[in-house]
């Protein structure tokens, strides 16, 4: 819905808005510290797309997950409605 779209863009520019924030830095700076940066910041932001997709991943699972249980419930509730109303119109013989 409205919520996972918005959560879509607000990763996406994120993303997108770090990248570019990130490269831009390393272009202003000299060769040495460009290195080191890299070395440095590099394992974090592999972290971060890492911990990122995991989100995703589990946010995805957990959604599908709700919906698929209460499709299942509902489809018990409608079966036990339905033998319910089979039994009341039909009274069994004493």
């Amino acid at each position: 819905g409205i919520s996972q779209r918005a959560l879509k863009f607000s990763a996406s520019y994120l993303s997108k808005t770090a990248i570019t924030a990130a490269l831009r830095r390393i272009g202003t700076l000299g060769a040495g510290l460009t290195s080191k940066m890299l070395v440095k910041y590099l394992p974090l932001l592999g972290y971060a797309v890492a911990s990122g997709i995991g989100y995703k991943m589990t946010l995805h699972f957990g959604e599908n997950y709700c919906l698929d249980a209460e499709r299942e419930s509902q489809a018990i509730l409608d079966e036990v409605v339905s033998q319910a109303g089979r039994e009341i119109s039909e009274p069994a013989a004493a």
